[in-house]
C-alpha cells in the first residue's frame, strides 16, 4: 500500500512534472514539498487540496491512507490559524 507521499510522486511523475513546478502550482516550498513526498510532514488539508487540483486528482485518493488522528490534527490546526 502507497502512502501519501508515495501517491503525490507517483502522480507528479506520471505528469512529468517537476517537484518545482508542483511546488509552484501549490505555492509551497520545494523543500516542503520534499518533505511532504518523502513522508516526513503530512499536508494540512488546503495544501492537500490544492495538490490534488494541481495533479488532477480526487483528494479521496490522497486522503484514504491519512492516519484519522493526523487528518484531523491538521483540520484543527487550519481552523485555529484560520479564525
Amino acid at each position: 500500500m502507497m502512502n501519501l507521499g508515495e501517491k503525490i510522486r507517483m502522480h507528479r511523475k506520471e505528469l512529468n512534472m517537476a517537484k518545482d513546478e508542483l511546488a509552484l502550482k501549490v505555492r509551497v516550498g520545494t523543500g516542503f514539498l520534499d518533505k511532504i513526498e518523502s513522508n516526513k510532514i503530512t499536508p494540512d488539508l488546503q495544501t492537500l487540496l490544492k495538490i490534488s487540483t494541481a495533479l488532477d486528482v480526487p483528494a479521496s485518493e490522497f486522503l484514504e491512507n491519512i492516519e484519522c488522528n493526523q487528518l484531523v490534527t491538521n483540520l484543527e490546526n487550519h481552523l485555529t490559524n484560520n479564525k
